[in-house]
Order: structure tokens, then C-alpha cells, then sequence
């Protein structure tokens, strides 16, 4: 395996403390050990939460489709822990891609602190920047009621609402998303992004 490139990347969240909001430096780092052509590609969200939803279809779609990996996560904050698959060591945060089929998918053996949440979202933004990709899907689950199990989807911009509905997809009128998806939708509109969640 060559030595893979590194992309630090520098973000920031904010404590409170007896008298004043600190703001604390996170650093996460991105090992880039493939190069890949992924202009348009789409990105999915893998960073579990509550629901799990998120982790269960990235690690679908990685074995399914029997995605490289192309890049590991690093950060001083994540669990210190190393996954073991197929006799090899893996950090617990990956990427995975796929130049042919435009596809890449960040995926996390943790569920995030809340300290985080906005830097893990910031790198997945830098790396879409960086790579030129089209679109975020950020999936997540919310309680339902009744029986019957159906999916529903908010985008962030009309154009992310318009392919929600293109695939048969009932948008959320009302409700809260939380977490990673949450801030990735929050700055899909403010960047004028598509990021869907379905």
C-alpha cells in the first residue's frame, strides 16, 4: 500500500464555561490512500445515529457493490479503537468510492459526540468541494406511527425536493432532523447544495 496523502482539516465548536463561550479547535485528518476521478459523484452519509439507519445502509451499499476504500478519518476525539476485517486493521472512520460509479460513502463504526457533529460535517463539505461531487444523501430515520413502515424525505433545495418527489418519496412537511444529516441539510441550503434525506 503506498503512503497515503494527508489532508488536515482544521474546524471549530464552541463550550460554554463559567463566564463566556471557549471556542475549541478539532482536528480531523483525512488519509487519502486511492486517487479517484469523483466529479458528480454522490456522496452518502454513513456516520450512525440514534437510529442507525445511516451506518446500516452505508455498509449495504460498500458490500454490495464491493466498494474500495479510499481515505480513513482520524481525530485525537474519535474512540481509540481499530476494526479487524479480513485479518487487517481499519480506523473506525472511513471513505469508501467508487470512480466508475460516481459513489462515495463516508462511513463510522462510532456514533459521534456531539462535539463532532459540525466538524464531521465540515469535512464531508470539503471533501465534495474538493472533489467537485453533486450531491449529499443523508439518511435518517424518524419514529412513525401506526403499522404500516413508510419513507419519507426533506431536501435542501428545490431541486433535492423535486428528485425526492421524482422517486415516489412523501416529503416531511413538519419534524426535526437531528445530528450529522441535520447539519448537512442546514448548510446544503445555505450553500445552495443538494443534500437529501431521506
Amino acid at each position: 500500500m503506498r503512503k497515503p496523502i494527508i489532508e488536515k482539516l482544521h474546524t471549530c465548536s464552541y463550550i460554554k464555561n463559567n463566564r463566556a463561550w471557549v471556542r475549541i479547535m478539532e482536528e480531523i485528518t483525512v488519509y487519502i490512500l486511492k486517487d479517484m476521478d469523483l466529479k458528480g459523484a454522490t456522496v452518502i452519509n454513513g456516520f450512525p445515529t440514534a437510529g442507525l439507519v445511516s451506518a446500516i445502509t452505508a455498509n449495504y451499499l460498500i458490500g454490495t457493490l464491493k466498494l474500495d476504500q479510499i481515505a480513513f478519518l482520524d481525530s485525537l476525539e474519535f474512540p481509540p479503537v481499530s476494526m479487524i476485517y479480513d485479518n487487517k486493521p481499519k480506523f473506525p472512520a472511513r471513505i469508501y468510492g467508487d470512480e466508475k460509479a460516481k459513489l462515495v460513502i463516508f462511513l463510522s463504526e462510532f456514533t459521534p459526540l456531539i462535539n463532532l457533529i459540525r466538524p464531521l460535517a465540515d469535512t464531508v463539505f470539503d471533501f465534495v468541494d474538493k472533489n467537485q461531487c453533486s450531491n449529499i444523501i443523508a439518511p435518517e430515520a424518524m419514529p412513525a406511527r401506526g403499522e404500516t413502515l413508510e419513507v419519507f424525505g426533506v431536501g435542501s433545495t428545490d431541486s433535492a425536493r423535486a428528485k425526492i418527489s421524482e422517486l415516489g418519496i412523501k416529503p416531511i412537511s413538519y419534524g426535526v432532523i437531528t445530528g450529522i444529516p441535520g447539519v448537512m441539510l442546514n448548510e446544503g441550503r445555505k450553500r445552495d447544495f443538494d443534500v437529501r434525506s431521506p
